[in-house]
């Protein structure tokens, strides 16, 4: 192992010569690596700084107030973005955004679609949906809904009770790489043709359980550590028989 000892980096001088040609360089709309390099940093340097967003103090009771002010249909999303003071743009971090969004009973917020990725985590209330590419996917507490790249989605509220979930997107990240663009849906909300839940019927489950006798014990390795396949059942674990049964 190295010891951590920094050594002198791009160390080329100040010859007048080599000025002079750096000089030139930079007319042409060039850099001279050495000079690059010679500015570098031994170790990270963030630009966010610590800050914590109370959801008791100001989350909940700003999206409390918002929901007399804003309009979701109007606004296309009635959410407010924790946004750190150590960036210039508005976001949480380099790469993400995290916001908070509510939606009261019987609103919408329209359906659109965008080259970033979305994943959406339920706080408060139940019963209300994200319709991801025509399929309704229900939003319960703890509930985590997925919005990969490009797919229509809008929200609905049809319970009789107000709802907040967590929006986290990569749009910084997609803004960096200068990829972000976004469509709306011709109308409001987009149909629902594929059928809820059918997600977690093609995915929750896989056809093959690990059988009883594989990973029961503790006195001993089990078979699943000494690389046997575990065996294939079609009856198994109760909420893989409820999703292939949905």
């Amino acid at each position: 192992m190295t010891e951590s000892v920094h050594r002198p980096v791009a160390q080329v001088g100040s010859d007048p010569r080599l000025v002079a040609f750096g000089d030139d360089a930079r007319r042409r709309a060039l850099m001279p690596g050495w000079d690059f390099q010679s500015v570098q940093s031994n170790e990270p340097v963030p630009i966010e700084v610590p800050y914590r967003w109370s959801w008791a103090d100001v989350l909940r009771p700003m999206m409390v107030k918002a929901y007399d002010l804003v309009d979701p249909v109007k606004a296309e999303r009635r959410n407010l973005i924790m946004s750190n003071h150590g960036l210039t743009r508005a976001a949480t971090t380099q790469t993400l955004i995290a916001a908070v969004q509510g939606v009261l009973p019987g609103e919408i917020a329209p359906a659109h679609r965008h080259t970033a990725g979305a994943l959406r985590f339920m706080i408060e209330g139940r019963g209300s949906f994200t319709n991801v590419n025509g399929e309704p996917c229900s939003m319960d507490p703890a509930s985590l809904i997925l919005t990969p790249q490009w797919c229509w989605h809008d929200h609905a509220n049809e319970t009789g009770e107000p709802v907040i979930w967590l929006d986290v997107l990569d749009v910084p990240f997609i803004l960096a790489i200068n990829q972000w663009f976004w469509e709306p849906f011709p109308h409001e909300i987009q149909p629902r043709s594929r059928p809820k839940g059918e997600n977690l019927k093609r995915f929750g489950a896989g056809t093959s359980a690990p059988s009883a006798r594989a990973c029961t014990t503790v006195r001993r390795r089990s078979s699943c550590t000494r690389g046997i396949a575990p065996r294939r059942r079609s009856a198994s674990w109760p909420s893989w028989r409820r999703a292939r049964a949905a």
